[in-house]
């Protein structure tokens, strides 16, 4: 879905290429020559289109993190909740595994 995207966004950039037969460095300079043609031959001319989808798969991806990272966060808690309730069952002496569970 990105990709169709972005060649939609970029259609300046691709149609250059597609026509000029893939010359990525005919492509650049389509777009106002920012990179040197070595570069671009090398990046198959990178447009700033592609720079803006990283950056936005770069954010979705540390959102992705964030939320993992607290929902992390509260799984350990609870962990470390249920392991407390089942150190002060044994140290009562009600070892009950169908009663730990329930719980």
């Amino acid at each position: 879905g990105l990709k169709r995207a972005g060649s939609g966004r970029s259609s300046r950039g691709g149609g250059t290429q597609s026509r000029s037969g893939g010359d990525a460095a005919r492509g650049a300079d389509g777009d106002g020559g920012r990179r040197p043609a070595s570069s671009s031959s090398g990046t198959r001319g990178a447009a700033p289109v592609d720079e803006s989808e990283a950056g936005k798969r770069l954010r979705m991806a540390e959102t992705v993190m964030k939320k993992l990272y607290q929902r992390n966060l509260k799984l350990e808690e609870e962990l470390a909740s249920v392991k407390e309730q089942a150190a002060k069952r044994a140290a009562e002496g009600g070892v009950g595994g169908a009663g730990g569970g329930g719980g």
